[in-house]
């Protein structure tokens, strides 16, 4: 069983070129995403588009030569709702390379389906 921060540190650990392959697994099939007031149904056709998008090429240029980026959840707080259901805030300090840190604030309602928690909807906006 995966703890909820475990999967949130694994969700925004990934890197642009991993986040088709982990599609499903760390998130619900499709999942909701919300950035800059703007609520987005992320699914397979959603994922190819953002993959042919220049966001997708500045987001992989961002990451270039680095196998893994440096991600610390500063501030991490968990309510559960109910035994399947979680909402969690925090913040994240991301080093995507030497001198580079980015920090964002971030919203999460996760489900559990047995015993495996998923991100349903994710929010997040640079800070």
């Amino acid at each position: 069983m995966h703890s909820i921060r475990a999967v949130v540190e694994a969700y925004e650990s990934l890197l642009p070129s991993d986040v088709k392959a982990s599609f499903g697994l760390l998130t619900t099939a499709p999942y909701t995403s919300i950035s800059g007031g703007v609520a987005e149904t992320i699914d397979g056709p959603a994922l190819d588009a953002w993959i042919q998008s220049p966001a997708f090429a500045a987001a992989i240029s961002t990451y270039s030569g680095n196998q893994k980026h440096n991600v610390q959840l500063v501030r991490f707080d968990a309510v559960l709702i109910d035994e399947s259901t979680a909402s969690v805030q925090y913040v994240i300090r991301d080093e995507v390379a030497a001198g580079n840190v980015q920090y964002a604030a971030s919203a999460a309602v996760l489900i559990k389906d047995v015993d495996t928690w998923r991100i349903a909807v994710h929010m997040q906006h640079p800070l």
